[in-house]
């Protein structure tokens, strides 16, 4: 997905969630080195007043691998890395995106790369005392510099509810759903089935679950390696669908949700649909617990653990 544009504002009118500029207007640093990327702070076009901590645990979700990577727009195909891609402070006010420019589809990039450019920025937008926190970008990240960096400012509507739950490796089944969300920029309206001129059903939802064989390779592993029934009998404790006995019945995963309020038709983008799920998971789902964001264009979205039997990861469905 390329670039959002950006819509003007200041600090009485927050820059909206999903928003970030319009690079292709902006001149191209063709000296760039990848290596040493070279930050440009802008709180007019992307925030001021960054959380410092946020930033920084945004920061520190990146993941560090020096391996080249495919970075693709998820509606062109399937990458290593589908774009856009969120990495979110605990508290949802912080974030930090990669995107491509606009005319390209793809490229390929290390992480670590990634971790570099997100490193710049916050040292010269956040981290500096002598001024006032702002974000920022860094462009021309990749083999052939198609790739762009943001950090910028998010404005989160959620709450987390009901009883906490315990599900191993929620971070890589979250960041599956979120991978496979549609987050095409354009607006479309939403609403329910039959209304005149709908062009996404709601509601909808998406879920994803874990590969069969975790659970089951987990309390595999834990009864060659244990001294007997203790660590079986804490296993079974925690996750009774992962026995043997469970195998192939159920197991946790995570729903994703899309509703409207009062059954009204609204014109939304899936983008803000996606940003306000990586809210949700930052915020809500990694600590245990479901939540939901509501969106300005009443839009909601929610997160919550689920049981299934595994199958159809990736669907869409009421």
């Amino acid at each position: 997905m390329p670039l959002p544009v950006l819509l003007p504002t200041n600090k009485t009118s927050p820059v909206p969630a999903s928003s970030v500029p319009d690079f292709s207007a902006l001149p191209s640093n063709s000296s760039l080195d990848v290596d040493h990327p070279v930050p440009v702070c802008d709180g007019n076009l992307l925030g001021f007043d960054m959380n410092r901590y946020s930033c920084l645990q945004a920061w520190n979700t990146i993941p560090t691998g020096g391996q080249l990577l495919t970075f693709g727009d998820r509606l062109d195909g399937t990458f290593n890395v589908q774009l856009p891609r969120r990495f979110s402070g605990p508290d949802g006010t912080c974030v930090i995106d990669i995107f491509h420019k606009d005319g390209v589809v793809s490229d390929r990039a290390s992480y670590y790369q990634v971790l570099r450019a997100a490193e710049n920025l916050y040292g010269a937008c956040v981290a500096r005392g002598d001024q006032r926190t702002q974000g920022g970008w860094v462009r021309d990240l990749g083999q052939s510099k198609n790739l762009v960096v943001v950090l910028s400012v998010y404005n989160p509507a959620v709450a987390c509810f009901g009883p906490p739950f315990a599900m191993p490796n929620v971070g890589p089944i979250l960041q599956n759903l979120l991978s496979i969300l549609p987050a095409s920029t354009e607006m479309q309206l939403f609403g329910p089935a039959g209304e005149p001129g709908v062009q996404v059903v709601v509601p909808t939802a998406y879920h994803e679950f874990p590969d069969p064989c975790m659970y089951v390779c987990l309390y595999q592993k834990l009864h060659f390696y244990s001294s007997g029934a203790r660590s079986i009998h804490t296993l079974e404790t925690l996750f009774p669908d992962a026995t043997p006995t469970a195998r192939g019945r159920r197991g946790y995963g995570v729903r994703l949700g899309v509703d409207v309020a009062h059954r009204n038709r609204v014109s939304a983008r899936w983008f803000d649909v996606w940003a306000g799920a990586v809210a949700v998971a930052a915020m809500c789902t990694l600590r245990g617990y479901a939540g939901i964001s509501g969106l300005p264009s009443e839009l909601s979205v929610t997160l919550e653990a689920v049981m299934g039997n595994g199958m159809g990861n990736g669907t869409a469905g009421e």
